[in-house]
């Protein structure tokens, strides 16, 4: 199993950017838009959702296993809210999000 606390650094430094065609998918997809609350589950450094905010300015969390991945993702913006957690136990009410994803 791949410890992420231990490779935030490298891992972020190897991948900065989104995939353009999995990121088309996702704004138009799912038709982002400002009012939007939006979630990435394994958000990792933020790559996605700090594109996702700034191409939509939606209302935007993360949440990822690895608190050294997210002090990487909180680096990057401090307008998105990241949080130390798992996919299988998000700690949000219902109907917080009208769009969640995970890449």
């Amino acid at each position: 199993m791949i410890d992420y606390n231990k490779i935030s650094q490298d891992y972020s430094q190897h991948r900065q950017n989104v995939h353009p065609k999995v990121f088309e998918g996702l704004v138009v997809g799912s038709r982002i838009d400002d009012t939007s609350k939006v979630l990435e589950v394994g958000c990792g450094t933020a790559n996605y959702i700090t594109a996702l905010h700034s191409q939509t300015g939606a209302k935007c969390w993360g949440i990822d296993p690895s608190e050294k991945m997210l002090s990487v993702a909180r680096g990057r913006s401090d307008e998105i809210k990241f949080k130390n957690g798992r996919g299988e136990q998000l700690d949000f009410p219902d109907g917080t999000f009208d769009f969640i994803f995970t890449v």
